[in-house]
């Protein structure tokens, strides 16, 4: 198991455990305590969180690398780069967002993902591909359709994208 799951497991037996000791005391006791667990739970969900988001391309940088990428290849001409915003997941409730916005923990995460158009040969169409894979972040392949055209051009719509825990949209 890895260590976030361990953590999350740790919060589990304690949240058990006080669930236990507080079952027979007064209520208010009781809600304080839950709070408090889940609160250690949200922690170590958040933790888990910026180990998944470790390793990927900085937003910020996204687009920038894959123009670096694209100039460096031969054969292949951008037809347009486009964000295509997503929300990893459903918005919290007005609590937690609350307390989240106090300084309690990050919001995240976040998914940025851009939509990348190119024409080329095929050849220098998957030497791109390639070299976008031996870049030294993590990529999301969201996606990828090629539509042939007038022989030897073909047209590539890549989605690709990056992990953060930052609100921070990448620009294009």
């Amino acid at each position: 198991a890895t260590a976030a799951e361990q953590r999350l497991e740790a919060v589990g037996q304690r949240l058990r455990a006080g669930d236990a000791t507080v079952a027979a005391g007064d209520p208010r006791a009781q809600a304080l305590a839950r709070r408090h667990a889940l609160r250690e739970r949200l922690e170590a969900l958040d933790a888990t969180l910026r180990d998944a988001a470790n390793g990927y391309a900085p937003p910020a940088r996204m687009t920038e690398m894959l123009r670096d990428v694209l100039d460096g290849q031969r054969g292949l001409q951008l037809v347009s780069l486009l964000r295509r915003p997503r929300p990893l997941r459903r918005r919290l409730p007005r609590r937690i967002q609350h307390e989240r916005a106090n300084g309690a923990a990050s919001q995240g995460p976040y998914i940025h993902p851009v939509e990348l158009v190119v024409e080329g040969d095929y050849a220098a169409i998957v030497a791109y591909l390639q070299a976008l894979e031996r870049l030294p972040w993590r990529l999301q392949w969201r996606r990828l359709d090629l539509a042939a055209g007038d022989y030897p051009t073909n047209r590539v719509r890549l989605e690709i994208g990056t992990l953060s825990l930052s609100r921070e949209w990448l620009s294009v």
